[in-house]
């Protein structure tokens, strides 16, 4: 047996099932990630220490809590950061800097008081971080039975990583690191006291890329082309000329591949151009889609935002995620499934793949409820523009028309009578469903902690949305948030907009035959 260690899962797979294939059977083979071995190990001390690790967002809510702390302290606890304290980009800037320091065990003094409240804070949450989790599996990896341990172009950025990779080593190891790697060949240099066998590159790009600035060397190969294009849209098209040309050479598209440095700058314009030229491809990043409940609840905020607005109301009906009656929203944890697994190399910590179990959610059932696009052209009727008041003067003058109207005619119990019946019917239940809404936005705080503002939201979602699992979800992670504020409606909005606007739609395993588009560390350890 043997503990394979690679830069992705994939890759730790595909040398695992060749080594069997080669061998014509493999027992005792472990693959897995650096990430995703140091959470398994880590698990049951944290668990009875009573800490979980924490999903990103999770995190974003200690940094927040942690800098209301610091300012409640004085200039003296920003310190530096006091001039820059309510600047909205300063959160994951500040996260991004207190990770890689502690990762680092680095203790500069200008952030010692941030970096000491950070950890007291998240020792209050009962959250983990990747610094603390990484610190806990190397204690536990003193207890792992010895194996042949292969790390396959793992990235080791941290001293912490080290750690964890010296703790694991055992009589045999063997790293490979990609060229160009210089940061985490220093670092298992230090910690693994191994040769250092450098290789020639095995593919024109490496080939290229080595002798890039160096003038000596020849000319490229033949078979490397470098080309541009005006903008990426042209640019992808290229892309998927060239594929076509490359099968029709005899290459498989299942031997092709696409690598991006920028996934989302590409992403749409790849996917358009290559199914266009009817090139089947697998996203490995996955893809991102308007997630329909985050969205109405987006509408809802700007409606108490604009005065109650009618025109943000109908955006949220025409949402479809008006709820049935007498639903009652379930209970939800926060979400925090893979949030250490560093798989995904488009974002840190797998922002992508993260909230994968709501974006698999089954389709909406059909509504008991009239069909919302009935409401929306009763706010037209109603001329509703805004304001509590209006809301039911408008309503209440359209069904005193209605009545009037059914009330004239000569032949109430015709065709005409059924038309003015039914706005009345639909008249009634928008008003039952609505106007509680409508009280509620109206009810909002103007400024209020943030604990308040989360049993707000929540019972909001709760009330308003057909399937409010995603959203509730998203307040459970902002916990940590419930002593920072006053906060205004405008700073939710905006923590919540990026989050709840789309949502991940991860990956499935990749099927033959199709090219493979990637950010370049996802083909880290693959050929």
């Amino acid at each position: 047996g043997a503990l394979v260690v690679g830069g992705t899962l994939d890759a730790a797979r595909l040398v695992a099932r060749r080594a069997a294939a080669r061998r014509g059977a493999g027992f005792g083979w472990q693959t897995t990630t650096l990430a995703r071995l140091a959470a398994t190990l880590a698990a049951p001390t944290l668990g009875a220490r009573g800490r979980v690790v924490a999903a990103p967002l999770g995190l974003e809510a200690v940094v927040a809590r942690t800098l209301h702390r610091l300012r409640v302290a004085g200039p003296e606890g920003l310190g530096r950061l006091a001039p820059i304290a309510d600047r909205p980009g300063l959160i994951p800037a500040l996260l991004d800097t207190l990770t890689e320091l502690r990762l680092a065990g680095a203790q500069p003094p200008e952030l010692a008081v941030a970096l000491a409240t950070y950890a007291r804070e998240l020792d209050d949450a009962g959250l983990a971080d990747r610094a603390d989790t990484f610190a806990v599996a190397t204690e536990r990896a003193s207890s792992l039975p010895p194996l042949p341990l292969l790390l396959l172009d793992v990235r080791v950025d941290s001293a912490a990583e080290a750690h964890f990779v010296a703790a694991l080593a055992g009589a045999e190891v063997l790293a490979t690191v990609p060229s160009g790697d210089e940061r985490s060949l220093g670092n298992l240099g230090a910690v693994l006291p191994a040769a250092v066998e450098r290789l020639p590159a095995a593919s024109a790009l490496g080939r290229l890329a080595d002798a890039l600035f160096d003038e000596a060397a020849s000319a490229p190969d033949a078979e490397m082309v470098l080309f541009s294009a005006p903008g990426e849209s042209r640019e992808c098209v290229e892309l998927a000329r060239r594929v076509r040309l490359e099968a029709a050479a005899g290459t498989r598209f299942d031997e092709m591949a696409i690598l991006l440095r920028s996934p989302s700058v590409y992403r749409t314009h790849l996917r358009e151009a290559l199914a266009r030229a009817g090139i089947p491809a697998h996203f490995a990043a996955g893809t991102r889609r308007p997630d329909p409940a985050g969205r109405a609840f987006l509408s809802l905020l700007a409606c108490a935002a604009e005065g109650l607005s009618a025109r943000r109301f109908a955006e949220y009906l025409s949402l479809g995620e008006v709820p049935e009656p007498g639903a009652t929203a379930p209970w939800v944890a926060a979400d925090d499934e893979e949030a250490l697994v560093d798989d995904e190399p488009e974002h840190p910590a797998a922002e992508e793949a993260h909230r994968a179990a709501a974006a698999e959610a089954p389709p909406a059932r059909e509504a008991t409820l009239p069909t919302p696009r009935r409401w929306e052209r009763l706010l037209v009727d109603a001329a509703v523009i805004g304001g509590r008041d209006r809301w039911e003067r408008r309503l209440a003058g359209l069904e005193a028309r209605a009545r009037l109207a059914l009330a004239e005619l000569e032949e109430p119990d015709g065709a005409e009578g059924d038309v003015h019946r039914r706005t009345l019917a639909d008249l009634a239940r928008l008003r039952a469903f609505a106007l509680p809404v409508v009280d509620a936005l109206a009810e909002l705080p103007a400024a209020a902690p943030w604990s308040v503002w989360l049993d707000a939201l929540r019972a909001l979602a709760a009330r308003a949305l057909r399937r409010p699992e995603r959203v509730l979800a998203l307040l459970a992670e902002l916990a940590p948030l419930a002593d920072v504020g006053p906060v205004g409606l405008a700073e939710v909005r905006l923590v919540l907009r990026r989050r709840l606007a789309d949502a991940a739609v991860p990956p499935p395993a990749r099927p033959p035959g199709r090219v493979l588009v990637a950010p370049i560390d996802a083909v880290r350890g693959q050929s």
